[in-house]
């Protein structure tokens, strides 16, 4: 009923116990006919853990659905499946009921309500913004070459010792300052 009365989708948008690989899914969810989201339910209250998203990945995976929610009911997390080499799944939002909710946790009730999912790029486009910011890629982006040469000229402006080298400079932000090593 949480799937109809909060997130608005119509009794034929919800399938049940919907066969993937041999396998059955919760709920698959549909927009305009087409199956966007594989839901793992779990008893209301139930700890979530890390495992519990792996068959439900799988699930997304196995069916081209790229969004797979995992949810007790007064916890939900979306994750973003990606398939390649292997399965991957990352977590995009959770929304945590045991505390109320918040107006961030409310915009995620929309993105994922058919509403949200009726428009198409919603959920990409937060998906694209995650990654882009994700910790791998500041890092990434702070250690190219050219943003060390920014900081190496701004160094030398500042302290007026020329003789900054660029792999020195990327070795003591890496160990020093991000603490890589």
């Amino acid at each position: 009923s949480m799937l109809q009365n909060i997130l608005g989708y119509d009794i034929a948008d919800i399938k049940t116990e919907q066969k993937i690989e041999g396998k059955r899914a919760d709920y698959v969810l549909s927009v305009k006919g087409k199956d966007c989201i594989v839901i793992e339910a779990k008893r209301t209250g139930m700890n979530l853990r890390e495992k519990q998203i792996f068959q439900a990945a799988a699930h997304g995976a196995f069916s081209g659905i790229k969004w797979v929610l995992l949810t007790n009911a007064l916890v939900w997390q979306l994750y973003r499946i990606s398939t390649g080499e292997k399965i991957e799944h990352n977590l995009i939002f959770t929304i945590d009921l045991f505390d109320g909710l918040d107006n961030e946790e409310a915009e995620y009730f929309y993105l994922i309500s058919k509403d949200g999912m009726s428009r198409k790029n919603l959920l990409d486009n937060l998906w694209q913004k995650i990654r882009a910011l994700s910790e791998d890629n500041i890092v990434d982006a702070i250690l190219s070459d050219g943003v060390i040469t920014k900081i190496k000229t701004a160094l030398i402006k500042q302290t007026g010792y020329k003789k900054i080298d660029n792999n020195d400079l990327r070795q003591h932000i890496e160990e020093k300052i991000f603490q890589l090593s």
